[in-house]
């Protein structure tokens, strides 16, 4: 297998564990209101978490926008 060919298979399982990630963290729902200062750092550690992950998402991978909003990523090719 060459370079090209085991970076794509990687990547592309990366990748795809990204955006379940950042879907995940996305469709969480999280107290934004809370008054307990904990409870609110967890909240803002999952958008940290959140903004790590699509950091990655957009430096790894080749992004798509369809017209009806849906976002696919793929490995990069060089």
């Amino acid at each position: 297998m060459t370079n090209k060919e085991q970076y794509q298979k990687v990547a592309q399982k990366v990748i795809h564990l990204l955006s379940q990630a950042d879907v995940a963290l996305a469709n969480s729902e999280f107290d934004v209101e809370t008054s307990d200062p904990v409870e609110y750092e967890y909240y803002v550690e999952s958008l940290k978490m959140q903004g790590v992950i699509r950091a990655a998402l957009e430096s790894g991978a080749e992004i798509k926008v369809e017209n009806n909003g849906d976002v696919t990523y793929r490995a990069k090719e060089f």
